[in-house]
């Protein structure tokens, strides 16, 4: 498959997200922020009361999402994550994943710990990443009725997954492990003292621990 730019993706995954709100939602109508606003793609207003939500859009052209992690600065409510890869020039084949903003954020950052914690030399430059496969599994795959749950952000409830996201972080075939949460096992690296994601290059802003340690530097 061609390799899209961020630009080139986002022409074909926000229309898209728009035109799927309208459609599978009766009621509620969307529109499509400009380009790089930040911390969403779409504001969707449900006409009977005005109730609005903001919705990030983010495409897949690899093995996983990128998932958004900022709880504060400008958070969304919904991330709508649609893979591309059966045929980017049939939409008709694309899959659209629907969840909280906050819940996908939480168990991401869960993921990427356990990876940072297996990749001690990393820059900490890794972004936080959510697979196809588990977001099926949460039952996430075309849930447009999310947008009418109360509390859309926090959907699905991230508590009985997060062990899960911690097992899925990857890695390489060379090392002898099965997952980086194998790997940290085996060193007895879990729990951590500090946690490799308040203390790497990529700022979690607002982060809800993903480990119950601190950064280095609060210890």
């Amino acid at each position: 498959m061609a390799r899209f730019s961020k630009r080139e993706m986002d022409e074909l995954t926000v229309p898209f997200v728009v035109q799927q709100i309208e459609q599978q939602r009766p009621g509620w109508k969307a529109h499509r922020m400009p380009y790089e606003y930040p911390g969403y793609d779409i504001e969707a207003t449900r006409q009977r009361d005005d109730r609005l939500l903001r919705i990030s859009v983010k495409g897949l052209q690899s093995a996983d999402f990128q998932v958004a992690t900022d709880f504060d600065s400008y958070p969304a409510d919904i991330q709508a994550l649609v893979d591309i890869r059966a045929d980017p020039d049939e939409p008709k084949s694309w899959s659209t994943f629907l969840i909280g903003h906050r819940s996908a954020a939480q168990l991401a950052l869960d993921r990427r710990c356990v990876w940072l914690l297996a990749h001690a030399t990393s820059s900490g430059s890794r972004k936080a990443k959510l697979r196809p496969s588990f977001l099926r599994t949460l039952g996430t795959e075309e849930r447009w009725e999310l947008l009418d749950n109360p509390d859309p952000a926090n959907w699905p409830d991230p508590g009985p997954w997060r062990q899960r996201a911690r097992e899925e972080a990857p890695i390489e075939a060379s090392s002898g492990f099965s997952s980086s949460w194998s790997k940290i096992v085996a060193e007895g690296l879990w729990p951590p003292s500090s946690c490799p994601n308040l203390g790497s290059a990529v700022t979690v802003t607002g982060h809800r621990s993903c480990c119950g340690a601190v950064a280095s530097n609060e210890a």
